[in-house]
């Protein structure tokens, strides 16, 4: 799960894309479904990313999504990382 953890964030977003995009041409029960399901999918994710936490007896996951500043010494780097503090505050924000 480690892999995937860029998709935590990214089942939300596109959820509100498709939102702001299509909200008049789409029915209200339908614009509520697609609210809903992507931030369910981002809870799945994250209560999967937990278990294998708490079972690989890793202190933190880092996974490392693209280099962005590299001058000489400084490595600027975008990615996620995943230590206790951090998981706990996934699963309270996708959860709620």
């Amino acid at each position: 799960m480690k892999d995937f953890l860029f998709l935590i964030p990214l089942f939300p977003l596109l959820g509100f894309i498709f939102n702001i995009l299509f909200w008049r041409k789409l029915s209200e029960k339908t614009i509520s479904f697609t609210g809903v399901i992507p931030i369910a999918v981002s809870f799945i994710l994250s209560c999967l990313t937990a278990l294998e936490f708490f079972t690989s007896g890793e202190k933190v996951f880092h996974r490392e999504i693209f280099r962005w500043i590299n001058v000489g010494d400084l490595n600027v780097n975008f990615g996620f990382l995943i230590d206790p503090l951090s998981l706990v505050m996934i699963l309270i924000v996708t959860f709620d």
